[in-house]
């Protein structure tokens, strides 16, 4: 042991000419507790990462920190593997914090684990390279991931069976969008009554397009007078097959500038209904609301008629405003066998209360009618 009066400095096993106020060649042991007012230096004698604090008893001496410039490594129960480096410049320039995670899996294929057993604060950006951030459930809590504020992700990847984002408030489920066991996209909104609303960017302004509905269950294009959207189908060949001017308020089939409420470029089609030997209803027939042309014909069963006069009745005015109807003889034979039109019970002809039925006034003549909605069929041709 020496002294260096001049210094102040005790040198201690050998130590010559002592560098600090205690400078030890050796071991230091105490067995109580080892204050220091002012700085500790475990100095690099003899050789990269010879030196570190390290805890040492018979059971444990791999629990220890290494000192190495501006690395500092933190072992806990291993020898070789460290688990925490602060100042670690060889995963990336800039990364000053690195966690080893599971001592057994590194470097093999098997996900490593690192538990953090309270919160996580990240004050900056917090990035994932490799498989990103993998949750698979946390200890004691309802939710794998759960964040309070903003998450920002470049890709979100949902992989597991019927994976599915549950949207919440309050605890309370409020929507869903779940692919299901069928492999099918679902949108659910879990409110009772409330709707799916669909909305665009339209120069600006905030639109929407499409509603399906909870409060009443419908689909809805353009809800609102604000969306004024337009709504258009393709087919093969035509771009707009069909197309809804939201703005004018027009229909077009195969028309992109609808000049009407329904404008049609191209045929149309009504359904017919014949009366005839091979659809022979006997001498009457009530004609269903869903039949726009009656084509009748009353000549013998040789000539492919019903070979009887007949009497028509018509659907109810009140409930068919609008519906319009053409009965034809179709055979030139009702000055024969008579084709009576008649109108069902409380309703009229040409709102004429003692009105109530009607003939083909001529072989190969017809009728065409129309209902008012409440309890009259006019004659609109023939």
């Amino acid at each position: 042991m020496k002294f260096d009066a001049s210094t102040n400095k005790l040198g201690i096993n050998g130590i010559g000419t002592p560098l600090y106020q205690l400078d030890v060649d050796g071991k230091i042991n105490s067995s109580g507790d080892l204050y220091v007012s002012g700085n500790l230096y475990v100095v690099d004698t003899a050789g990269l990462y010879a030196d570190k604090i390290r805890r040492r008893s018979d059971s444990d001496n791999t629990t220890k920190i290494l000192l190495n410039d501006e690395l500092l490594k933190f072992y806990a129960g291993h020898s070789s593997n460290d688990i925490v480096r602060i100042g670690e410049t060889n995963y990336g320039d800039d990364n000053n914090f690195w966690v080893s995670g599971s001592i057994g899996s590194k470097g093999t294929a098997t996900r490593g684990t690192a538990i953090f057993g309270g919160d996580l604060v990240v004050s900056g950006a917090l990035h994932a390279a490799g498989e990103g951030i993998i949750v698979s459930g946390a200890f004691g809590s309802t939710y794998a991931l759960h964040a309070s504020g903003t998450v920002e992700a470049e890709n979100l990847f949902l992989d597991d069976v019927e994976p599915a984002i549950q949207f919440k408030e309050g605890g309370s489920d409020r929507a869903e969008i779940q692919i299901n066991d069928s492999d099918n996209l679902l949108i659910t909104n879990q409110s009772t009554n409330k709707f799916i609303v669909f909305k665009t960017n339209d120069a600006g302004n905030i639109r929407e397009g499409l509603r399906i509905g909870g409060t009443v269950p419908e689909v809805v294009v353009n809800e609102g007078a604000d969306s004024l959207i337009d709504f258009r189908v393709e087919s093969d060949n035509n771009t707009h097959m069909l197309f809804v001017d939201g703005g004018n308020e027009k229909i077009g089939i195969k028309d992109s500038t609808p000049t009407s409420t329904l404008t049609v470029n191209g045929s149309i089609s009504l359904a017919v209904r014949k009366i005839d030997a091979a659809n022979d209803p006997g001498t009457t027939f009530t004609i269903p609301d869903t039949d726009c042309v009656v084509l009748v014909n009353t000549r013998p069963t040789a000539q492919n008629g019903i070979d009887s006069a007949i009497t028509l009745t018509l659907p109810d005015a009140s409930d068919n405003p609008g519906m319009v109807l053409t009965i034809k003889d179709s055979a030139g034979y009702s000055d024969v066998n008579a084709i009576t039109i008649s109108a069902a019970a409380g309703d009229n002809i040409d709102g004429n209360p003692s009105v109530t039925s009607i003939d083909l006034p001529t072989p190969a003549s017809f009728k065409k009618l129309i209902s008012d909605g409440t309890n009259s069929w006019y004659e609109i041709g023939s």
